[in-house]
């Protein structure tokens, strides 16, 4: 095979998830001219995949320094450091990522890349200097997800009227996208249409519910393991109040929950009142309970491991809720 053949075969092999058979095309090729960019670009997916984020990082940087124009070593530099919370850093690539960018597919990604992480550095100016430079909401983009990660960033800067508009592009393409009506219900949310927002989210859990299952999954009985292992890490008196709190597992909200505006996709809730606010003079038994949303986890996370600690930050943090702790106390306490 020529070093282009065997590159061409690494990346197929990545994106098939056989890393060691990629890993072998990437140090093939790299044994061959160990100044091919590519060949370091590959290799750093593969040590990403292995969870080993320097070695990673110095072979985009490997290959940024062969080849200053190349995009793909910038953006996913850009996208290992966000994963780490270096946003700062993260912006730096994903600027020059912006800066090199000639075909319409990188330029957006580097586009969406840079806003997003504005965002995430609460600069909503930033952000929305950046997406100005997007075509109309009404010229559809390359791929339905340059749509969907237009849109959501919009939201996280509070421009649900932006928001909605590229869900609605994307709605025009496939009307049965869950992620499009679930956006929608969202920006209903945050506009405060109470009945356009329960119409988006009975819809997104229809479809979510016709969906294929998830590749991450879990069984009840792992799952109500490891509730009962995160309930042992509480204090004893906590341990004591919860004790009459049953933790019930479900697929997803009950369509009568969502009538009531709850998210389709909660991955847990409280449903019951707070202890500080139970009277000490008796009145009426309420019946307080916490539930767990399975699909909703596992359709949340990537990983075996993201989806058991995913599990445990939602049992802590549903328990707080339990407690008194409002969404503002449990981001502290990092359970957001």
């Amino acid at each position: 095979m020529t070093p282009e053949e065997l590159l061409a075969k690494g990346f197929e092999d990545f994106e098939k998830g056989d890393f060691a058979a990629a890993q072998s095309a990437g140090d093939q090729a790299l044994a061959r001219d160990e100044n091919t960019p590519e060949a370091h670009v590959l290799l750093g997916l593969c040590a990403l995949a292995d969870l080993d984020g320097d070695l990673a990082m110095l072979r985009f940087e490997r290959a940024i320094t062969l080849d200053p124009d190349y995009v793909d070593p910038k953006l996913h530099a850009a996208e290992m450091l966000i994963a780490d919370g270096d946003l700062e850093r993260a912006l730096k690539f994903a600027e020059e990522a912006l800066d090199v960018a000639e075909e319409e597919d990188d330029f957006l990604d580097a586009l969406l890349l840079k806003a997003g992480i504005e965002a995430d550095l609460e600069d909503p100016d930033a952000a929305a200097s950046t997406l100005s430079e997007l075509p109309p909401t009404d010229v559809a983009l390359p791929d339905l997800a340059f749509h969907l990660r237009a849109a959501e960033i919009f939201l996280a800067i509070e421009d649900a009227d932006q928001a909605e508009a590229h869900y609605r592009m994307v709605l025009k393409s496939d009307p049965k996208l869950a992620d499009a009506h679930y956006g929608l219900g969202l920006c209903a949310e945050a506009r405060g249409e109470d009945e356009e927002k329960v119409s988006h989210f009975q819809e997104t859990r229809r479809l979510d519910a016709a969906a294929e299952p998830s590749q991450t999954p879990i069984d009840r009985a792992k799952l109500e393991e490891i509730v009962e292992r995160t309930l042992r890490e509480l204090p004893e008196r906590a341990r004591k109040l919860l004790g009459n709190v049953p933790v019930l597992v479900e697929d997803a909200p009950s369509e009568e929950l969502v009538a009531e505006g709850t998210d389709p996709r909660v991955l847990g809730l409280f449903a019951g009142v707070p202890f500080p606010e139970k009277s000490s003079m008796g009145g009426a038994p309420h019946l307080d309970q916490v539930l767990l949303f399975k699909r909703n986890l596992e359709n949340h996370c990537g990983s075996a491991d993201e989806l058991e600690e995913e599990v445990r930050t939602t049992i802590l943090h549903e328990t707080g809720h339990f407690f008194g702790l409002d969404e503002e106390d449990l981001a502290k306490l990092g359970l957001d």
